[in-house]
């Protein structure tokens, strides 16, 4: 059942403003429309952050802050329920694309202090200046922004002096949090910080050695002889915590000197006063300390890299992935997780339950959602980083490769509940599940060989040698042959199921990704490699031809075509200035219709980020022709396709959503009544980014709260934030934007379900 929506955008500005009504996305040479039905949040409880990677905590008002580096804002999460409340900006005057690169919170007077980081627009239009926000806590709005001449990436508030310590590259600034001025630059290269509020000592980490200040003063009192990562200061017991890449030193605050050695690593460091731990954080997990005798008395398998302490609830919080653990301070153990955001990829569809399942692989879990219902139902968590996963129909069962013990981890689609791992070889990567003769085969890249599993006894049962890295794999149940892409290969390594035996190599022209297999016309289609294993193709610029992929003819093992994009038919593609190129992520076969879907972002050549719309290819199956090229989402990667109902699944990777979009190309799902209206107003020129308020109503006109409303830019210069908002109970959902600051030219297209509103300016 599909929900027509209409859309208001209501642009709170003062300059001219074009705004147009559209009903298809967009319509260029032999583009033609493709109707988006609707968008599934895969973290519905996350409201509008992601990207989590530096925290702060209040412990008076049992708030956490949650710095998201790709939503551009802070989450504000309850630790009582563990839920996020609300989300603030973290610039105030919203000139630049920027993030948070760190957060410092005063419990006293309840601000907010976020350090900006990456502020990509600053050297387009020449501005030097960086902001430190200044977020009231009670109402999570910036309050002030403090300009500093550097990029600052620590920041620590002395609550009881009411002083900020900033690191910069070349300095420590020194800030008054009472007037947010400047008051002094103490011109260390600092690479970490640590406060002693009751003595009012501060520890100054260089290259060097460990610089011991008066507080008051600023002056130099001392200096300990090491090198450090991370300082954590226990001023009740008068010890400093310091973190070298030779362990902790534990050092004596009033002498300087190093008292113990602890041997674990940490790049960060909490330290709970009433309980006496000290908990040492590392990329991998999280060591647990003894403060009374420094002895190591156990580890929290999780990162702990980014932590924070709430010191009054006895919790610990620390950021893995795209979630937020709590541990609880008492048992050292994990108790509840918040999920701002996810990371999906590979996507599959089993038609007979109806449910729809895409990797999250960053977060070692597979999400799963109902077809019908068209919202999350249930997350299967993994002790392990999955890589690619299949689904076999008949049985209902789940297979995903994982790194971690080089094994396969089966489980059961009726419960949903891991039943078993499968020791494989070694690094499996790709993996193909034979549904009709319940077989599963996995690549594995750093053997070199093929696993077979018999999936009546979930046991290996053999094992095909292929050489080189095999990636991806996929098959043909109704001709037994399966077919190998691997690493850095132009070629196509094609084997007998029934013999395992490796029977031919097809040379493809092009480096080999990822593979799907129309097992009815029995032909094959690759995708350039560049898609699952990382790195840019910056060879393929959009300002030239695109290969895309190639067919084979499944009986001769003969190249039949070569897929190939002319940049003029890429939708909204602007290229040349910055440098750009399609990215290939995910493939997939509409057998009944005989219709191939490709996914590619549009990626910027020298940091791979998504910077424009990606882009869905789709080819005829029956002339080898591209029929349709249509924009969607901003990192679209795995494909999943319901046969039966001609619905086509795409995740989109940032911001964490799945697109269900109609599989047939150029077919328009007409709106409800009175569907699609749009409110002009009055704006003025101007780099600053200005406000749009996106009304969502159904057919009958009627507000409607809780949908996801999804922006989307037509080129770098063009900015909105966030990039995606839930619906309030009017209907409403807030964006900020701003056009092409050079240009002044741009458009943004909001989109909720199959309706669409695009506001542009010429």
């Amino acid at each position: 059942m599909r929900n027509p929506y209409s859309i208001f955008v209501d642009i709170h500005n003062k300059c001219f403003a074009l705004l147009f009504l559209i009903a298809c996305f967009f319509c260029l040479s032999i583009v033609t429309a493709q109707t988006v039905v609707d968008v599934v949040g895969l973290a519905p409880e996350s409201g509008n952050g992601f990207g989590p990677s530096v925290i702060g905590i209040n412990p008076a008002t049992n708030r956490i802050y949650i710095g998201n580096s790709h939503s551009e804002n802070i989450s504000v999460i309850n630790c009582s329920s563990n839920k996020v409340i609300d989300t603030a900006t973290i610039v105030q005057d919203e000139v630049f694309v920027c993030s948070p690169d760190d957060i410092s919170v005063n419990s006293v007077t309840n601000r907010i202090y976020v350090a900006i980081d990456f502020c990509r627009d600053r050297d387009i239009i020449g501005v030097s200046n960086f902001p430190i926000s200044v977020i009231d806590g009670f109402s999570n709005e910036v309050v002030e922004s403090i300009e500093v001449d550097e990029d600052v990436n620590l920041i620590e508030v002395d609550s009881n002096a009411n002083l900020l310590y900033a690191i910069s590259r070349d300095s420590v600034i020194v800030i008054n949090t009472l007037t947010n001025e400047i008051i002094e630059e103490l011109g260390i290269k600092a690479n970490a910080i640590g406060i002693n509020t009751l003595t009012q000592r501060v520890y100054i980490a260089t290259d060097d050695d460990v610089k011991v200040l008066d507080g008051a003063s600023r002056q130099a009192i001392g200096s300990i002889d090491l090198s450090a990562n991370a300082i954590g200061v226990d001023h009740v017991n008068n010890k400093v915590y310091i973190a070298t890449d030779a362990g902790i030193k534990v050092v004596d605050a009033e002498t300087n000197e190093i008292i113990e050695s602890i041997d674990t690593a940490a790049v960060s460091i909490e330290i709970n006063h009433t309980t006496n731990k000290v908990y040492a954080g590392s990329d991998k997990s999280i060591s647990v300390i003894n403060g009374l005798n420094n002895q190591l008395t156990g580890s929290i398998d999780i990162s702990g890299s980014s932590m924070e302490l709430n010191s009054s609830a006895n919790m610990l919080y620390t950021i893995s992935g795209t979630d937020v653990f709590v541990i609880d301070g008492s048992s050292d153990e994990i108790i509840d997780f918040v999920t701002l955001g996810a990371l999906p990829e590979d996507v599959k569809v089993n038609n007979t339950t109806k449910r729809v399942y895409t990797l999250d692989k960053f977060n070692k879990r597979i999400i799963i959602v109902d077809e019908e219902k068209r919202g999350v139902i249930d997350t299967i968590k993994m002790d392990r980083e999955p890589n690619r996963f299949d689904i076999n129909k008949t049985t209902n069962k789940i297979y995903a490769t994982g790194n971690v013990n080089d094994s396969v981890t089966v489980i059961k689609g009726d419960n949903n509940k891991i039943i078993k791992n499968i020791l494989v070889g070694d690094n499996p990567k790709g993996i193909w599940v034979d549904s009709k003769n319940n077989v599963i085969y996995t690549a594995n890249s750093s053997s070199g060989d093929i696993s077979v599993i018999d999936g009546n006894i979930d046991e290996v049962v053999g094992n095909i040698k292929v050489g080189g890295e095999p990636i991806f794999i996929a098959g043909n149940s109704r001709a037994n042959i399966i077919y190998v892409s691997s690493f850095n290969s132009a070629a196509l390594t094609v084997i007998n199921s029934k013999s395992n035996m490796v029977t031919d190599s097809v040379a493809v022209g092009h480096k080999v990704g990822q593979i799907a297999v129309n097992t009815y016309t029995n032909l094959v289609y690759v995708t350039r490699e560049g898609t699952g294993i990382g790195g840019v193709d910056s060879s393929i610029d959009i300002n030239s031809d695109i290969v895309i992929g190639s067919s084979i003819d499944g009986v001769t093992n003969k190249v039949l075509n070569t897929f190939t994009i002319s940049a003029k038919n890429v939708p909204h593609i602007i290229g040349g200035f910055f440098g750009r190129s399609l990215l290939h992520h995910g493939i997939a076969i509409n057998t009944v219709f005989n219709h191939i879907y490709i996914s590619s972002m549009v990626v910027d050549h020298h940091d791979g980020v998504a910077v424009e719309p990606g882009v869905i290819s789709i080819i005829d199956g029956a002339d080898n022709e591209i029929v349709n090229i249509f924009n969607v989402g901003i990192s679209p990667a795995g494909i999943g396709i319901n046969q039966e109902d001609n619905i086509v699944y795409i995740s989109d990777k940032e911001p964490g959503i799945l697109i269900i979009a109609d599989g047939m190309p150029g077919t328009i799902i007409p709106p409800g009544p009175g569907a699609l209206k749009v409110e002009p107003a009055s704006a003025k020129s101007s780099i600053r980014f200005q406000d749009a308020i996106v009304t969502v109503n159904d057919k009958n006109g009627s507000p409607l709260p809780g949908v996801t409303v999804t922006a989307f830019v037509s080129d770098r210069l063009t900015s909105v934030r966030p990039s995606s908002a839930m619906t309030d109970a009017d209907g409403k959902a807030g964006f900020k934007f701003r056009f092409g600051i050079i240009t002044k030219d741009g458009s943004i297209t909001f989109r909720a379900g199959n309706e669409n509103a695009t506001l542009s300016q010429k």
